[in-house]
């Protein structure tokens, strides 16, 4: 597949005239290269509307934003600390520019020099179990550690776990939603700690409320930048099944960690590595494919975090249990076939100790868990 990207110096009106394309309805990634082909900048593609003639459809009636809107996101995005990252400026990944239809601007928050790096992907079910969380934390700690950015979509579960791992060596949070918008909720301290030490990317407007449709356009950004995609945790039926498939697509390398066959969260990775996928147990088996990253560990810089009000973000992924019937949902969905120690899975769950014995006493009686020696518990 060949690049889209182009280097060049912008010039403030054609910036603001790229992103009234890309923000137009019924522009996508591939109708604005064609205009950009044809016209020869988005200049002159906006000077031409609406006598646009694009295919061998005819003309094509497509409404342009307005310029005042497109100018008031750019002086809000400035006002969050943000900036937007145009296919055509040099600190373009090239990684990304590489796939079918990039996306022709990134609005960012955070510090773009992560995007330099080489980057390793880690996604996985949302209702994860504890020791899933536990383990792509490992892989994001001890990966962040040999120099790879690690990058995930910030959402429930394996996202949120690989985005914790990787915070201190830097990682890149690419959401379904506008740059203003954190979605799940129960990840606001998250998404602002990786403002400040890592980096957030989306391409949707500000303002934009997370929709289905969103994630996997989103997807296809999360496996476009990084070497190579993990898959911790995966249903048969997944997103991240989908980001899986997009990276083998982008001749991305596949890798994926076994599980229990009994596990619904596991038939996923494992159908993928029946398919071909990399078996992977431990970071070693990445880096024996990947090899090491040749830049530095990196050190992140530490800034305030961006200030701003969260817009409708949907309710919370994760509630708070309000009662025994809801602790124990989830206690059931945090365990898996392999055993996990209680004070690690009252960690996970942020429960104290006391509160998840009472419950773990009364799901063993249902037979909803096995306990084993030493305080270990798993499914029965």
């Amino acid at each position: 597949m060949g690049s889209k990207q182009q280097t060049a110096r912008l010039g403030e009106e054609e910036k603001i005239n790229r992103l009234r394309l890309v923000r137009s309805e019924s522009i996508g990634p591939a109708r604005f290269f064609k205009l950009i082909d044809r016209f020869g900048s988005a200049t002159k593609a906006v000077s031409a509307h609406p006598n646009w003639s694009i295919g061998q459809t005819g003309r094509t009636a497509l409404r342009l934003i307005d310029r005042d809107l497109v100018e008031w996101e750019i002086e809000q995005v400035s006002k969050l600390g943000g900036r937007f990252l145009h296919i055509c400026d040099s600190d373009y990944p090239l990684q990304l520019a590489s796939i079918d239809a990039p996306p022709p601007v990134l609005t960012t928050l955070g510090d773009q020099a992560l995007l330099e790096r080489r980057c390793l992907a880690i996604v996985g079910a949302r209702n994860a179990s504890a020791g899933s969380c536990r383990l792509a934390r490992r892989f994001a700690q001890t990966m962040g550690e040999k120099g790879f950015a690690i990058v995930s979509g910030l959402a429930s579960g394996i996202d949120t776990a690989s985005h914790q791992g990787g915070l201190e060596s830097g990682t890149i949070a690419v959401t379904a939603c506008g740059l203003d918008v954190i979605y799940p909720e129960s990840n606001q301290a998250l998404y602002r700690e990786i403002a400040a030490k890592g980096l957030i990317i989306t391409e949707f407007p500000l303002g934009t409320q997370p929709k289905a449709r969103h994630f996997p356009t989103r997807n296809r950004i999360v496996s476009g930048l990084s070497q190579g995609v993990l898959v911790i945790e995966a249903a048969l039926r997944s997103g991240s099944l989908i980001t899986a498939g997009l990276a083998a697509t982008q001749g991305r390398d596949v890798f994926a960690v076994p599980g229990s066959p009994m596990d619904p969260r596991c038939r996923g990775t494992n159908d993928l590595i029946r398919k071909g996928a990399i078996l992977t147990e431990t970071p070693d088996d990445i880096l024996d494919n990947l090899g090491p990253a040749p830049h530095p560990v990196f050190t992140p810089r530490e800034k305030e975090p961006p200030s701003f009000e969260v817009k409708n973000p949907g309710p919370p992924a994760d509630p708070l249990p309000t009662s025994t019937g809801n602790i124990n949902f989830r206690i059931e969905n945090a365990l898996s076939h392999t055993q996990i120690h209680v004070d690690e899975l009252a960690r996970e769950l942020s429960l104290n100790i006391q509160e998840l014995h009472a419950a773990l006493v009364e799901m063993e009686l249902l037979g909803k868990i096995a306990r084993l020696p030493g305080g270990y518990v798993c499914k029965p």
